[in-house]
């Protein structure tokens, strides 16, 4: 049985090949698309649930992330509470502090957010996210 450094190892090298091969072929923005979903910003640390899929993914703090989360925090929620926010983004491999690399939503442009809306309250479709 291998060892965890191993282990370990062979698992950054299958993400980072992982990586590479779904970048083959795509420019910057080719895998762009707009998302609806929960973000919760807690103590540096953002993650995106999608309300289609359910899945979660952590908040690359670059590009227009930062113009999200001042929209999380003046929203006034209780700290871990869901915002509803509409964006277009596209996801990259990033390292993160511990771990081998992971994909991450790299939110491109914040277009707007819903305070007390969730994934899960259906919305009016003539109403849009400010």
């Amino acid at each position: 049985m291998p060892t965890l450094e191993l282990r370990r190892n062979l698992i950054t090298v299958a993400a980072a090949f992982l990586a590479a091969l779904l970048s083959v072929g795509t420019e910057a923005g080719e895998r762009t698309r707009v998302w609806r979903g929960e973000f919760v910003y807690f103590a540096d640390c953002a993650v995106f649930t999608d309300c289609a899929s359910g899945r979660r993914w952590p908040v690359a703090m670059e590009e227009d992330d930062a113009a999200m989360e001042r929209a999380y925090l003046n929203s006034k929620l209780e700290p871990q509470a869901p915002l509803l926010v509409s964006l277009k983004g596209r996801f990259e491999m990033r390292k993160p502090m511990e771990g081998p690399a992971r994909e991450h939503l790299v939110v491109e442009k914040f277009e707007g957010s819903k305070i007390g809306a969730t994934c899960k309250a259906p919305q009016q479709k003539s109403e849009r996210l400010r």
